[in-house]
Formats: structure tokens, C-alpha cells, sequence
């Protein structure tokens, strides 16, 4: 499924995808996924997370952590960043 069909998805949609594709990865698999501003519960679907800024800057490269605890904790000690307690770790505030 190219990115184009996967934004069109209803969260239902897009929850069973993802359920499709933890067990491909249960199966020993890698699965490479492209995704835009996720649900947190789909963005805590992934195991590892390899984020780039526009122009192709890592922001972030490593293991998810439960709930995307090693994400938010990187994000928490990059001086700058804001801290919104109501988004969840695949939001857009203060990683542009």
C-alpha cells in the first residue's frame, strides 16, 4: 500500500493495518513503515523510531521504549522544547 492509500484510513482502518502488520514483525520480520502524525495508540505500535525533520535531519533514531518513554525522555532534555502533558508522543508540538 503506497503512503497516499494509507492517509485516506479512518482510525479503523488504520488499527487494523497496524494490527496486520505487529504480526508480521511477530513473525521475525522487519516492516519499514511511512506514517503522518499517528494516533498515539498506533504510534505505540512501533518497536523503533528513525524521525527526520524536513531536509532529511535525524531528530530522533532508536527503541520506542514503552509508551515512547526513550522519545519523550530525548525530547524532554533537548533544551527549547516545549512540554504539552495533553499530546501524545507522535505529535507535531515542538519537534518542527
Amino acid at each position: 500500500m503506497g503512503a497516499g492509500a494509507a492517509a485516506v484510513l479512518d482510525a479503523r482502518a488504520a488499527s487494523l493495518v497496524m494490527r496486520a502488520v505487529r504480526k508480521t514483525v511477530n513473525t521475525g520480520r522487519t516492516v519499514v513503515c511511512t506514517i503522518h502524525q499517528p494516533s498515539r495508540e498506533i504510534f505505540e505500535a512501533f518497536d523503533e523510531l528513525l524521525l527526520l525533520k524536513p531536509g532529511g535531519r535525524v531528530i530522533f533514531n532508536g527503541p520506542m521504549g514503552q509508551g515512547g518513554t526513550n522519545l519523550i525522555e530525548h525530547f524532554h532534555g533537548v533544551e527549547g522544547v516545549p512540554r504539552d502533558p495533553g499530546s501524545g508522543p507522535g505529535s507535531r508540538q515542538g519537534i518542527q
